[in-house]
C-alpha cells in the first residue's frame, strides 16, 4: 500500500509492515501511525465501494473501542467509514460495520449503518467490502452480502480531502491505532454488485494459493 501512492505517517517499515493471513500488510500500533490518501478538492463520493483485507492480531472480544479500518470524515456531517466496533464499551457484542454520514441540514447529520455481528479471533483474516449509493449501504464479508440498510439517499454531500487507513481521522493526530494488518485496499467510484465483490474476494484468495 505504501508503494501505491499513500502518504505514510510515523511509519517504520520493520515495525508497521507485518505478515498476516493475506500476506504482508500495514499495521498501526501507536497514535499517529496511519496511511493517508489525498483526493482532489472537487471529489464528492456520492456513491462508491471500499474493500480491503484485514487480519487480526488479537481476539476481537478484547477490544473495547472503535477500530477504524478506513475512514474519511468531513466534520461535522459527511463521512464514509469501514470499521470493527464494540457496540457498548466492554460488551461481548462486536460488529463489522459499513457506515456513511449524510448531511440533513446545516445543524444535523445522520449515520446510516450496515452491521454484522462477528466473533473473530487472533489470526483470523477476512475480506471486507462496503458500498453506498442509491441502494443504501451494504456490507460484504468474504465475498458475501451480509447486511443491507436500504435507507436512501445513502451518500455524503462532500468529503474530507484525505482518506485514512488503519486509524481514525482526528483533526490533529490519528489517535486510535487498530493493531490489525490491512492489505489490498481498493476504492471504486460506484457500488460494486454482489458478483463483483465476490470476484475480487476470490482473486485475493487465489493469490494466497499461488
Amino acid at each position: 500500500m505504501k508503494n501505491a501512492g499513500g502518504t505514510p505517517l510515523n511509519i517504520n517499515d520493520d515495525e508497521n509492515f507485518k505478515v498476516g493471513g493475506w500476506g504482508r500488510g500495514f499495521i498501526s500500533l501507536n497514535d499517529g501511525e496511519a496511511i493517508e490518501f489525498e483526493t482532489k478538492d472537487n471529489f464528492y463520493p456520492k456513491q462508491g465501494t471500499v474493500a480491503l483485507c484485514v487480519a487480526l492480531t488479537f481476539d476481537l472480544d478484547e477490544e473495547e473501542d472503535e477500530l477504524f479500518l478506513f475512514t474519511t470524515y468531513a466534520r461535522d456531517y459527511d463521512a464514509v467509514v469501514l470499521q470493527l466496533i464494540d457496540m457498548d464499551h466492554g460488551s461481548p457484542l462486536h460488529v463489522a460495520r459499513m457506515r456513511i454520514k449524510r448531511k440533513i441540514s446545516d445543524k444535523e447529520g445522520e449515520w446510516i449503518n450496515a452491521d454484522s455481528p462477528v466473533k473473530w479471533k487472533k489470526g483470523d483474516h477476512h475480506h471486507l467490502a462496503g458500498t453506498w449509493g442509491e441502494a443504501g449501504v451494504k456490507l460484504y464479508i468474504d465475498g458475501k452480502l451480509i447486511a443491507h440498510n436500504p435507507t436512501k439517499p445513502a451518500r455524503p454531500t462532500r468529503t474530507n480531502r484525505v482518506f485514512t487507513l488503519n486509524n481514525d481521522t482526528a483533526v490533529d493526530i490519528p489517535s486510535n491505532p487498530t493493531h490489525c494488518i490491512l492489505r489490498n485496499l481498493q476504492i471504486f467510484n460506484y457500488p460494486l454488485n454482489d458478483a463483483e465483490v465476490e470476484k475480487i474476494y476470490r482473486e485475493h484468495r487465489q493469490n494466497l494459493l499461488e
